[in-house]
């Protein structure tokens, strides 16, 4: 046979590789590397001269004869059949070594002997051990300990003191909420760190990171590693299935780390499972935010119909009360009976007050908007504010801070004027009349994260922020659950109607804005209404003329015409009548629409106006309204409702009626509106 060597130096050269440990077998070593002589323990010199069987255990692994396996598998090879098998061998000190053995036969010289080589199989049963830690610990683990699982094994597996799994919570600043940890042997309480000045800063979002010793020297600001005394530390980022940071799967030891290509597949390992499972439960998370949003809309939307429900049926009972009142009123005057004023003043006071919440009732319903316009926050509570000033008490210490060129929003003054002042009241009652009420003006960016407090939308992006901040006792999260539903209140009785956050909730959001909560027990309260910025600024002269051109007014001059009123209300009705025949009118009266058709049978109206009532059986005011109008197009109608969330002023006048009024009424703006109708 051709021999290419042409000498043992040679022959050794050509077979080592630095892979695998390389050695020439004939009945005993002839050759063999340093590799296989470090892997033994055994000096090379003194290997050679012995035999296989000598550094091999009686029996192997697998409970075969060492002796009789062996001389099969050395017979096999020298028959010309190469072979590969695992093989248990013995160190200096007798510590078993499992090894991939592979004999190949070779001539040398005109020898016929084995070539050998030797793998050390520790490091990758090692990694199959980490599978298997891996597959029998998150196969059996329940949702609620998945993560208590996982780093229970990855310590055992690594074999380190310290490991867990964290969660990355933006910040400012960016925080580290543990969510299992595993020290010493067992499971320990859960801790939040700032990542700043911390080995876990150069992980999170980036890269594995492996620190082999002197960890506290390199950060010496992290206190936790000098308090447990840890000298090495490793960690592999986890991402979400877009490529989102996570948080980190970490192992630290008090003993230098040797490996770092064996911890790091070891923790990639563990990384699938762990960021698989964290995401699951951020889904779940945002799908029980959306359903809680979507509970929450559906619950407001019921208590808003109900509210406007009992707006409208008790706007009838206002008008006829709050009607005859002024009538009263107008007598009373006429014959000077002092006691009398007194007694309907308070009567009127106290009528006006429910009439308030009523407005109130009708704001959370979304029927009222109000006049939206283009508005600085700036003056408008600086002003209220002062006004406020005088009716809270003077133990209460104020602070308004504004920011310089605040965006303007588009609201009505008066309802923002009305969120402040619940606020405030509702800040004085929570500090019981003593403490610190500061007011801020600012604007913000909200990050993607942020849920409103009473509709549970979650939202983002720039907004304008009235923020008002008491140092009372804190909200309870029972009754931040509830705080925005109408009649909800935590105050004794007839302390408080419960209509004062659910009108925060209903002018916020009739304005596209939001309201975040943050409250602590016992460190205070600060409710943060946020509402759009305009992003333009409107013609302050144009503003100014339509302000000026708003109001009205006129003398109580008899009026004269004849007017149908129509109105299924016996009290309304009557009331209404008395009224407009005081004013001098002709008045005839319907207590149905279906009935008041048959007066425009003819071909010339019968009345010089119309007033009607919106809400009637079988037949509304506006379809009434409609049907009349069709056939007497000139002829001025003016529609009036306690409550209806589907019209508006524009609304009424695309169907060609005069004016929308709203009850209880207000006595001088229909004379107002009936002079003005009258004289066309």
């Amino acid at each position: 046979m051709h021999n290419p060597y042409d000498s043992p130096q040679q022959k050794m050269t050509h077979f080592q590789d630095n892979r695998r440990a390389t050695f020439l077998l004939d009945e005993v070593f002839l050759e063999c590397d340093a590799l296989m002589a470090q892997l033994l323990g055994i000096d090379p010199a003194e290997l050679c001269g012995r035999d296989l069987l000598s550094i091999s255990p009686p029996l192997q692994a697998d409970g075969s004869d060492s002796a009789a396996d062996l001389a099969a598998r050395i017979a096999a090879a020298r028959a010309g059949l190469p072979q590969a098998f695992e093989w248990r061998l013995l160190r200096a000190n007798q510590e078993a070594v499992d090894a991939l053995l592979r004999l190949e036969p070779v001539c040398i010289e005109s020898r016929d002997c084995l070539r050998g080589y030797l793998s050390d199989l520790g490091e990758r049963k090692r990694i199959e051990h980490a599978l298997r830690k891996v597959a029998l610990g998150v196969s059996g683990a329940t949702d609620r300990d998945i993560f208590q699982v996982i780093v229970r094994y990855l310590a055992e597996t690594l074999g380190v003191d310290f490991a867990y799994v964290g969660e990355l919570s933006c910040g400012p600043p960016e925080r580290i909420n543990t969510l299992a940890v595993y020290m010493d042997g067992e499971i320990t309480g859960n801790t939040v760190y700032n990542l700043a000045n911390t080995p876990c800063d150069n992980v999170v979002g980036k890269r594995f990171y492996f620190v082999p010793h002197d960890v506290q020297a390199l950060y010496p600001g992290d206190n936790m590693l000098s308090q447990l005394n840890f000298e090495s530390y490793a960690a592999y980022p986890l991402f979400g299935a877009g490529g989102d940071a996570l948080g980190l799967i970490a192992v630290v030891h008090r003993k230098p780390l040797t490996d770092p290509e064996l911890t790091e597949s070891i923790l990639k390992i563990f990384s699938v499972r762990a960021a698989d499972e964290l995401e699951r439960r951020h889904a779940d998370a945002a799908r029980g935010r959306l359903e809680a949003q979507l509970r929450q809309t559906q619950k407001m939307e019921a208590i808003g119909h109900l509210t406007g429900g009992i707006a409208h049926d008790f706007n009838n009972i206002l008008t006829g009360i709050l009607g005859n009142i002024v009538m009263a009123r107008e007598w009373q005057e006429e014959h000077g009976d002092e006691r009398l004023r007194r007694y309907l003043e308070r009567a009127q006071n106290s009528v006006q007050r429910a009439r308030d919440l009523i407005q109130q009732m009708l704001t959370f319903s979304r029927g009222q908007h109000g006049e939206p316009r283009p508005l600085a926050l700036s003056p408008l509570v600086g002003e209220s504010l002062g006004l406020l000033k005088s009716t809270l008490p003077s133990s209460l210490e104020f602070t308004l801070e504004s920011e310089q060129e605040l965006p303007e929003v588009m609201a009505d003054p008066v309802h923002i004027e009305q969120v402040l002042m619940n606020l405030c009241i509702n800040a004085r009652d929570a500090m019981q009349g003593s403490g610190r009420l500061d007011i801020a003006l600012n604007s913000v960016d909200i990050a993607p994260d942020g849920v409103c407090a009473s509709c549970r939308k979650s939202l983002r992006g720039r907004y304008v922020e009235l923020a008002v901040s008491d140092s009372g006792p804190g909200i309870s999260p029972e009754v931040a659950e509830r705080m925005f539903e109408p009649f909800f209140s935590t105050k004794g009785v007839g302390k408080g109607s419960g209509m004062g956050l659910s009108t925060v909730h209903g002018i916020v959001h009739d304005g596209n804005g939001h309201i975040l909560l943050d409250t602590k027990p016992g460190r205070g309260t600060t409710f943060r209404i946020l509402l759009p910025p305009l992003a333009t600024t409107p013609d302050r002269a144009a503003e100014q003329a339509r302000r000026e051109g708003t109001g009205g007014g006129g003398g109580r001059a008899p009026l004269q015409g004849k007017v149908l009123l129509v109105d299924d209300d016996a009290d309304v009705r009557a009331f209404m009548e008395d009224r407009l025949s005081s004013w001098g009118l002709e008045v005839g009266v319907c207590a149905s629409a279906v009935q008041a058709l048959d007066y425009f049978m003819d071909t010339e109206p019968p009345f010089d106006l119309l007033v009607i009532d919106q809400t009637m059986p079988k037949m509304t005011g506006a379809e009434f309204a409609a049907l009349v109008l069709e056939r007497f197009p000139d002829l001025p109608v003016i529609l009036y409702t306690g409550y209806s969330d589907d019209l508006t002023e524009a609304h009424v006048q695309s169907l060609g009626i005069r004016a929308l009024v709203r009850k209880p009424v207000d006595d001088a703006a229909l004379y107002r509106l009936l002079e003005a109708n009258l004289a066309l």
